[in-house]
């Protein structure tokens, strides 16, 4: 996927360290000619958890500016409900995650 305009300075150490904490492999790239992408690889029945994860770690570094600008005093309630937010979605995806490695019932 494609992302523009740039990221700021910053934006990819907090999108990559969302995706290192839930162990997927995804990688911001910076090309400045056209846009910036992400690029990761999963396997087909990965593939939905990788793509969710990845918007997690995209709405996280869209906070970047407002988590490090001084004066902001919101920023630790705001990384509170991220990270709650963050769990979460992780056991909806670990439910889903479950169900279909149940075999079919008869």
């Amino acid at each position: 996927m494609n992302t523009t305009p740039r990221k700021p300075e910053g934006w990819q150490g907090y999108f990559n360290e969302k995706v290192k904490e839930y162990g997927v492999y995804a990688v911001y790239n910076y090309s400045g000619v056209d846009s910036d992408g992400v690029t990761s690889f999963a396997a087909s029945e990965d593939l939905e958890r990788v793509v969710k994860v990845i918007d997690i770690a995209l709405e996280y570094a869209n906070n970047y500016e407002a988590d490090v600008l001084p004066g902001d005093s919101a920023a630790p309630q705001r990384r509170e409900h991220q990270a709650t937010e963050a769990a979460q979605r992780q056991s909806e995806l670990d439910e889903r995650a479950a169900k279909l490695a149940k075999p079919d019932d008869p």
